[in-house]
């Protein structure tokens, strides 16, 4: 099970895209970004740990902010 099925079942409006549309916008915001640090706990739609932030999801991460702020 995904997160996308998680909401999917909480609010089924929303329509597989904008739901894609939405969950992209949502984890390349630089607030998100900025906070997937190697071992960091990963949070559930319920607040509780579901897992940690890999050292892959880590410096794909810190390669997005520093090519935004590489932009500027």
């Amino acid at each position: 099970m995904g997160i996308h099925h998680e909401i999917r079942v909480l609010d089924g409006e929303l329509s597989d895209d904008e739901l894609r549309r939405a969950l992209l916008a949502y984890t390349r915001m630089a607030k998100y970004l900025a906070r997937l640090d190697a071992g960091a706990a990963r949070v559930d739609l319920d607040g509780k740990t579901a897992g940690v932030v890999s050292d892959a999801d880590a410096a794909t991460a810190k390669a997005l902010l520093r090519a935004r702020k590489d932009k500027q």
